[in-house]
């Protein structure tokens, strides 16, 4: 009996560990995150959250279509730059089928280390470099 009442500790303690340990994990990685600065001034990107770790990070929003500024056949390009300026990848969300007065949500996952700040640009075509 008293082997029975032993295990039964021991596996408690153990699931008691791992419960801690996924507790101080969540913590440090919500705790790691930073906001992210934009550089651009385009009114149709609307930024909820943009933040970032020293691994990657996210950008949510959303995406405006006005008829005065349509954006149909297009692509949004996210330039991301670390602390000295220096442009350290590219992302493009495709909007070609935005239609017009409509809105679309941004959500965007990125792995690209110490960066900084973005910059949001419209172009027509999604470069290959």
């Amino acid at each position: 009996m008293s082997r029975i009442k032993r295990l039964l500790t021991y596996v408690i303690a153990i699931i008691a560990f791992m419960f801690f340990s996924e507790f101080l994990i969540n913590m440090n990685l919500r705790s790691s995150y930073y906001n992210l600065e934009r550089q651009d001034n385009i009114s149709q990107v609307l930024i909820k959250d943009a933040k970032a770790t020293k691994q990657g990070g996210e950008i949510t929003g959303k995406i405006i279509n006005p008829e005065e500024n349509k954006l149909n056949g297009k692509y949004l390009k996210i330039d991301f730059y670390s602390d000295s300026n220096v442009l350290m990848g590219t992302k493009y969300i495709d909007i070609s089928k935005l239609q017009t007065n409509k809105m679309q949500d941004l959500n965007l996952t990125y792995k690209i280390e110490n960066t900084k700040y973005y910059s949001i640009s419209v172009v027509d075509e999604m470069s290959t470099k």
